[in-house]
């Protein structure tokens, strides 16, 4: 059963948002190139938002907003890097909704990205269906992230309500602010329950309570659900983390982790597919995607799905059936990853699986 959307679905045609804003740090250049690249042929504005860098959040006037929230008990147990570079991703989206506050009529949309966003062909087409599958009376709605959603805040076959706890189960949920869309009317409800906390993990302040709903928050922020997300992340390492650092509100992992972030006895496995034959013939190809993290994603779903393979050079997603799968997919990392053509996963690994 899924949960009521607190109004219902408009059936006019849906507003694409005629403005792009992306958020990017003055340093990563790199990244400032693809997201030129990727949204060239969008047909409306776009505009390149300067992220606030870790070194600026105790200068003024980033500084007051250190002072009047704090940070979240458990950030302030983490490095001062990774303290500083959670509130500086904090900062820079938040300064964005305080401008376009000002900027946006109430009936007015804006799509915000970050700068690792990754872009399937055709992504603008979708996006109109996007919108018009959209909950009505939406005030934010998530469009890019990883990471898997519970059942009970499902609205329908496309949407979920993102609420804490953020990891449950083995599982990590709802993470990301890689992209996302906000109306001109939801824009005060989504400053003040994000100014109403302490400052932790954009996505984390974006999620409503463990007992909140739209109705009882007024905050209508809505997420797809895997495999539905109009945009994926992951075609950058992470800003704020090293390998082996933990989100700031929580430490799930107990055991000892490779650079993957998967145990070490059920580590990643990558090969190259001209030395290593041991899963050929295994699998059967399901879907041509062009996200790792969907590929996985979709494995963990699918109960027939033991293992799976990500062939890059195709955008295609295998799965592997075969119960022996598992015995045979040993540790292997060769030294140079980027002649890699496959990236193997054992399922058992995937709910530790993280991408930071």
């Amino acid at each position: 059963m899924y949960m009521q959307a607190h109004t219902h679905r408009d059936t006019e045609t849906p507003q694409v948002p005629p403005r792009i804003f992306y958020i990017n740090l003055d340093k990563s250049t790199d990244r400032r190139a693809h997201m030129e690249m990727a949204l060239l042929g969008f047909p409306g504005h776009v505009e390149r938002v300067p992220a606030v860098s870790a070194s600026e959040v105790n200068r003024p006037p980033f500084f007051n907003y250190m002072r009047v929230n704090g940070l979240d008990s458990h950030l302030r147990s983490k490095t001062k890097a990774v303290q500083a570079k959670t509130a500086s991703c904090w900062l820079s989206h938040v300064l964005l909704w305080e401008r376009l506050q000002s900027e946006l009529e109430p009936q007015d949309t804006a799509f915000i990205m970050e700068d690792d966003v990754q872009f399937p062909e055709n992504w603008t087409q979708a996006l109109p269906e996007t919108m018009r599958d959209a909950p009505d009376g939406w005030d934010a709605l998530k469009v890019c992230g990883w990471g898997y959603y519970r059942q009970a805040d499902v609205v329908d076959d496309n949407w979920a309500v993102p609420r804490w706890p953020f990891y449950e189960n083995g599982r990590m949920l709802y993470a990301g602010s890689c992209g996302y869309i906000v109306s001109g009317s939801g824009l005060p409800r989504l400053l003040k329950r994000v100014l109403g906390q302490e400052i932790k993990d954009i996505d984390v302040a974006m999620m409503l309570p463990e007992e909140g709903t739209v109705a009882t928050t007024g905050l209508a922020i809505y997420e797809q659900r895997p495999g539905r997300r109009l945009l994926w992340t992951g075609g950058f390492g992470s800003t704020i983390r090293e390998w082996g650092e933990q989100y700031s509100d929580y430490d799930p992992f107990t055991t000892d982790t490779d650079k993957s972030g998967c145990s070490m006895n059920m580590g990643r496995v990558c090969r190259d597919e001209s030395t290593d034959e041991t899963l050929t013939g295994e699998g059967t190809a399901r879907i041509s995607i062009h996200s790792w993290n969907q590929c996985k994603l979709l494995c963990e779903e699918d109960p027939g799905c033991a293992a799976f393979e990500f062939k890059t050079s195709e955008s295609r997603c295998e799965f592997h059936t075969s119960p022996t799968t598992k015995a045979v997919l040993i540790r292997k990392l060769p030294s140079d990853d980027a002649d890699l053509d496959f990236t193997c996963c054992v399922k058992d690994c995937l709910s530790q699986h993280r991408l930071l």
